[in-house]
């Protein structure tokens, strides 16, 4: 196991926390429509329509995501070496883990809305808090981890 997994895992709770939201917020839309939007364009309009089961993939690509910044966080404290380096890749592993919680959420939460109409308001707000919400949550746990000694 690596060194400085043990110690910087827990930095990443907000990613961990968002991708057991996604899944719930999937649980919790059931019964599923039989047909909803499953692509958008820029602007959210929809581009496809098909079964809302294709947005399973959201939470594994969030998890798969999620793995990898844990991985390489746990790189970056090995190479402490007893001194505290603010983690640099903390905030680019964690900002498409919270944006892609966002746009999963904001789906399941509009899931009505959208297999009606087709279109539901406020994606990109959705995207940008919840991004921001994982992001700062995650720097705020990096500030309390402590270094690795030697």
């Amino acid at each position: 196991m690596l060194k400085g997994f043990r110690n910087s895992w827990w930095v990443h709770l907000p990613g961990i926390i968002a991708i057991a939201a996604m899944v719930a917020a999937m649980m919790m839309r059931r019964p599923w429509p039989s047909r909803a939007p499953v692509h958008f364009d820029f602007r959210f309009a929809t581009d496809r329509w098909g079964s809302p089961r294709e947005a399973i993939v959201f939470p594994f690509l969030a998890a798969t995501s999620l793995m990898a910044g844990m991985l390489m966080s746990a790189i970056w404290s090995r190479r402490e070496e007893g001194r505290k380096r603010f983690n640099l890749v903390l905030p680019l592993v964690t900002l498409p883990v919270g944006t892609v919680a966002g746009l999963h959420l904001w789906y399941w939460w509009n899931l009505p809305t959208l297999a009606r109409t087709g279109t539901a308001p406020a994606a990109w707000v959705w995207l940008g808090i919840s991004g921001a919400i994982i992001v700062t949550c995650c720097l705020l746990l990096e500030s309390f981890r402590k270094a690795i000694p030697d």
